[in-house]
């Protein structure tokens, strides 16, 4: 058979302990039929669960087969210590008692730690080789000879059978062997060790203790908890923005989608409840404040915190969920100091969204904007008239919450603060999904914006655009997704559309939203997704995003800023389905970057400027 050496040449050692010499003895003098593996310098760290310990020895070589077991060498250089009956200790030539009270206790030790990282192993099947794997030690002398042992007794714990000396070398492997042959005690009523480890158990032994591959590369459920759990930890600006808060009565703070808005407004409100003060958390977006809500009713130190709507505010203080001018007149009586406005803090997430109105989908609305942002002008006044607090987050890039034909209004405070702060790192999206969200996005001088991301990924999934020519195929490409998803191990997904989802190819395919659930829900291989748009969606995130209904229009005016709001919810992976003949890759990249087509414009080279355009990879479906 044949002498596996692991590795094939000597590791680093000490030259004094000679241990090159056992090294190319093992591997050059073996005639016989078994199969033997030889690991040199192998480090045994093992948990010992009764004793509480980790256990740390090395071991100048491990001699490993499947019948007979696991032989650990100690290799010493004989002429450098001694043994001293005085003391019974082992010293170096200097006088210095040696570690672990010398070569035959420590390799008896190195040999139990190797034997409890087998006992302990977190693989019952690992642990089970106990019972047919037997553990020897051995010490060898490569520069003594059996004449220098002749009228010596050896110390208390050693032999001479378990001894290795220079006459052993030529015939190395018929010394271990010999070594091997020495039964156990526990063996004289049992031979269940002697018959030893099958083939498979055998390689369950290597794979698993003596030679594991250990592969660095996280699964994708651990990558995407990573990014997770790096998200939930404020970065320095954030603390920055909240330390700055403590001095500031009032302040608005703008920041592009994924800046950490809603994290900074909901730990400002977490903080003023821990200090007993009441705090009115108003949000636009239903789903947002629901969710809000959810995660937050069992934590105690959100107990002084209401989540609200305007409408559910109103309904609170008026008992009707319209009677917004009942609010207004309640509020009125606030600032003049005749009714308690009953919180200390108030603090307005999203407010770019309370003075947006759909004017074609709601004439019978077109004064609500001005009536929602009043009601945000006066709960500010009444805050302050109440030596209180008051905090608006917004994003000026996201001014959309209807359809096309918006109307939008902002409340008096975010042109007239005194105090405008403004966030300028994403940390929540990987910057290759913060890419993608803005390009359609300009600055007031036409500029790109710039991503400023806090974090950098490790191998984050690329933005995917999913061509089509037909939005025939979207749904065939949704379920496709859907598995890759699952394969991924990723759980925390949503579906997304660009405009209605009355008029998606959804329509027809979804389980409909209730009362005390606002998503729909779109049902694949046993699973439900929850489904929304783009503007329904506003203020919430996931851990995947899959944003259907895109065609050539989706990236212009305020579909383009539709589009920015629903990619930038994702997190970690990102997924678009969008419909293009071929001609529209011109019409695309000449509306958002007309300097990106310098070079050559057929098919091919168009679709790469798309691709590098949207920072995504782009898949001819």
């Amino acid at each position: 058979m044949a002498i596996h050496m692991v590795p094939e040449e000597p590791k680093d050692f000490d030259p004094r302990s000679h241990e090159d010499i056992l090294f190319n003895a093992l591997k050059n003098n073996y005639s016989g039929n078994e199969e033997y593996y030889v690991f040199h310098s192998y480090n045994a760290v093992a948990y010992n669960k009764e004793d509480n310990v980790i256990y740390d020895r090395d071991l100048d070589f491990v001699i490993a087969n499947a019948k007979r077991g696991v032989l650990c060498i100690e290799v010493k250089a004989g002429d450098s210590i001694y043994y001293s009956s005085s003391d019974r200790e082992w010293h170096y030539s200097s006088g210095r008692i040696m570690q672990h009270h010398g070569p035959y206790k420590q390799i008896a030790g190195a040999k139990r730690a190797l034997r409890d990282k087998v006992e302990y192993h977190s693989n019952n099947r690992v642990s089970a080789l106990l019972s047919k794997c037997r553990f020897v030690g051995a010490v060898c002398f490569v520069d003594m000879r059996k004449k220098d042992f002749q009228g010596q007794s050896l110390p208390e714990e050693a032999t001479i059978q378990m001894t290795i000396l220079q006459d052993d070398l030529d015939t190395i492997w018929d010394k271990v062997e010999a070594i091997y042959d020495i039964k156990m005690p526990s063996e004289k009523y049992d031979n269940t060790l002697t018959e030893g480890m099958n083939e498979g158990e055998f390689k369950l032994l290597l794979d698993n203790i003596l030679c594991p591959e250990f592969h660095l590369i996280p699964s994708p459920e651990a990558t995407t908890g990573l990014i997770n759990f790096r998200l939930k930890q404020l970065i320095r600006e954030q603390y920055k923005i909240l330390d700055f808060l403590t001095e500031q009565p009032t302040a608005v703070i703008n920041g592009a989608a994924g800046t950490g808005k809603t994290m900074i407004a909901t730990e400002k409100a977490r903080l003023h409840s821990v200090d007993g003060d009441k705090v009115l958390f108003l949000c636009f977006n239903k789903k947002l404040q629901k969710k809000l809500e959810d995660d937050n009713r069992s934590n105690p130190d959100y107990k002084n915190v209401d989540f609200m709507t305007i409408s559910k505010l109103t309904r609170d203080k008026t008992g009707d969920f319209e009677d917004y001018a009942g609010l207004e007149r309640w509020l009125d009586r606030c600032i003049r100091r005749e009714a308690e406005l009953g919180y200390k803090h108030i603090i307005v997430d999203e407010g770019q969204d309370f003075g947006v109105i759909d004017v074609e989908a709601h004439p019978d609305k077109e004064d609500e904007g001005i009536q929602n942002c009043e009601i945000i002008n006066k709960l500010q006044e009444a805050a302050l008239e109440q030596e209180g607090t008051f905090y608006l987050f917004y994003d000026k890039y996201q001014t959309i919450q209807g359809g096309q034909s918006i109307e939008n209004i902002l409340p008096d405070c975010i042109d007239s603060a005194d105090c405008r702060l403004t966030l300028h790192k994403n940390c929540r999206n990987t910057k290759e999904i913060a890419k993608t969200s803005v390009t359609p996005i300009k600055d007031k001088k036409g500029r790109s914006l710039k991503i400023d991301a806090a974090y950098s990924w490790v191998k984050p999934y690329t933005p995917v655009m999913h061509v089509i020519d037909s939005r025939e195929k979207e749904l065939d490409v949704l379920k496709k997704t859907l598995d890759e998803y699952k394969d991924l191990g990723l759980d925390d997904v949503v579906i997304l559309t660009q405009g209605k989802l009355s008029s998606s190819t959804l329509g027809g395919h979804l389980i409909e939203s209730t009362i005390d659930d606002p998503y729909d829900y779109f049902k694949h291989n046993g699973r439900k997704y929850r489904v929304a748009t783009c503007i329904t969606f506003k203020g919430l995130e996931a851990d995947a995003i899959i944003l259907l209904n895109l065609n050539s229009k989706s990236f212009e005016g305020e579909r383009g800023k539709e589009f920015y709001v629903g990619t930038s919810r994702a997190k970690c992976k990102l997924d678009m389905v969008c419909t293009l003949s071929d001609d529209d890759y011109l019409t695309v990249v000449s509306a958002i970057d007309k300097g990106a087509l310098s070079g050559p414009k057929n098919k091919n080279a168009l679709r790469k400027i798309f691709g590098n355009l949207f920072s995504s990879e782009v898949v001819i479906e």
